[in-house]
């Protein structure tokens, strides 16, 4: 019983870190892709240079990256309205992967408390 509760915890925790990633990757995605040039057939940015956000599928391992706090420095937003999603994005991250670790560690701490008590009784 106990089991299936932190299960539906955890699905529930995935969903939204799966539903956060998409949205997050698809507007700073949208945000950076700058222009289509034609001639060297690549996205390029503001500042000219080939944008490292190639798809919402690429912008998914920055956002990943993000939502973990781990910030390689492999790709960064530079237009205002990228670098306004990057800071959502972060704090929603630690949102969607802190808050479903209440729940885990309160499963397991009532799922340890039997043995604890054995324990104690020896």
């Amino acid at each position: 019983m106990m089991a299936q509760a932190a299960s539906g915890a955890l699905v529930a925790a995935g969903m939204m870190l799966s539903i956060t990633l998409v949205l997050f990757s698809s507007l700073v995605w949208f945000a950076e892709k700058g222009e289509w040039d034609e001639a060297s057939k690549q996205w390029l940015r503001m500042d000219g240079e080939p944008t490292p956000f190639t798809s919402i599928p690429a912008t998914m391992w920055w956002c990943m990256v993000t939502f973990t706090t781990v910030g390689y420095g492999d790709m960064w937003p530079i237009s205002t309205c990228g670098q306004c999603f990057g800071a959502l994005a972060m704090i929603f991250g630690l949102l969607s992967i802190s808050l479903p670790i209440a729940a885990v560690a309160s499963h397991f701490e009532q799922a340890l408390r039997p043995a604890a008590r054995e324990c104690t009784m020896l």
